[in-house]
């Protein structure tokens, strides 16, 4: 008999357990196919909830910590940036005019649009909702609580939820949709020294756990975009294609010797009558066409091939070397030199936009500061 009374009085003082937890339930709504490596991102200045004031600020704030964080080699431009170009270019009416429309309708409007991603100069730009908090009491079962009391006016249920989309600036197409959304449930207390519930502890007031609900909904709405794009890119890279063991006898195999303490010597397959050289000086490289018919047992390669590095340039910095093929840069797709320039010349000076090579039959992305 005691020890039937002993295991369910222990039972119950384990059952008043105080429960203070933070869940995550972040989402993905929409990824669209034009998403891609994000080498710029721009907050754009939430609206502020009357009713608790400083809270947009304090969005803003994590979120641009938690994107970064996310994205550390992503140009990222917070709100009170993207505010002071607005006021520069004298756009905060033109802004507000927008915003409101976009609101409403959910349609980006190109005329007004425009000259607002002009004026931010960022590849892609997020717009985050006004946000959602409730609170609502909940019966102790449903919170995964149970001990001597089940008063459901001593369990709480806190959300903070706020939608955002990622705008491409060049497309003016909503590139991802999603929402942070944190979920804050707080049970009763127990007395260290009578182990009963304290009947009075009530959930606290907003500004003493708000800083919390904001951070992990930011984190949690970065984690999810973080997930989209890397999903974007490993549907976007095609599987390698079937190594074959001989080079047809059109093509050589050559060594490029190396000439830096950064270049390797790489053999490859080059064509026996290799086109003209193209110079990309804003990268700081020496290009050429190729087609590759056999690179370190991958086959069936194309594009445009490093037969010179400037010493100290943008290219040498990021370690591109003599003889990797370029593939892409940014989202600009690489099949000849010309695209290089092409995509070269849209890239603002001081920015650091990513590109992806082959090297010895190996595909990685680099980072290059221009």
């Amino acid at each position: 008999m005691k020890l039937v009374v002993t295991v369910l009085l222990a039972a119950a003082l384990m059952g008043c357990a105080h429960i203070d937890v933070i869940h995550d339930k972040s989402t993905t709504l929409e990824r669209s196919a034009v998403l891609g490596i994000i080498q710029s991102i721009a907050i754009m200045p939430i609206q502020e909830d009357t009713g608790i004031p400083g809270l947009s600020s304090r969005m803003e704030t994590e979120l641009a910590k938690s994107l970064q964080t996310q994205f550390p080699s992503t140009e990222l431009l917070d709100a009170q940036t993207v505010s002071s170009r607005f006021a520069s270019a004298d756009l905060i009416t033109m802004y507000g005019q927008w915003r409101a429309g976009y609101e409403f309708t959910g349609i980006v409007d190109p005329r007004t649009f425009q000259s607002i991603s002009n004026a931010i100069a960022a590849k892609y730009v997020m717009v985050v909702h006004p946000p959602q908090l409730s609170r609502e009491k909940l019966r102790a079962n449903d919170a995964g609580y149970a001990g001597l009391m089940g008063d459901s006016n001593e369990v709480w249920r806190t959300d903070l939820e706020f939608a955002a989309e990622l705008i491409d600036a060049s497309s003016r197409s909503i590139a991802w949709k999603g929402s942070g959304h944190a979920e804050y449930i707080r049970s009763p207390g127990k007395d260290s020294d009578s182990f009963l519930v304290v009947t009075n502890d009530r959930n606290p007031e907003i500004p003493e756990y708000l800083g919390r609900l904001v951070t992990a909904a930011a984190q949690g709405l970065a984690h999810q975009l973080g997930q989209a794009v890397d999903s974007t890119l490993t549907a976007a890279d095609p599987p390698p294609p079937t190594p074959h063991e001989q080079a047809p006898s059109s093509y050589v195999s050559v060594t490029i010797p190396a000439n830096s303490a950064r270049a390797t010597q790489s053999t490859i397959v080059i064509p026996t009558a290799p086109t003209a050289m193209t110079r990309c000086p804003a990268l700081g490289v020496d290009l050429t066409k190729l087609t590759v018919t056999s690179l370190g047992g991958v086959d069936g390669l194309t594009g445009t091939m490093v037969l010179a590095v400037v010493p100290h340039s943008p290219a040498e910095n990021a370690d591109i070397r003599q003889g990797d093929i370029l593939v892409r840069i940014g989202d600009a797709g690489i099949n000849e030199p010309a695209d290089v320039l092409d995509a070269v010349a849209r890239i603002v000076p001081g920015s650091v936009t990513p590109v992806k090579l082959t090297r010895q039959a190996r595909s990685f992305w680099v980072n290059v500061k221009f």
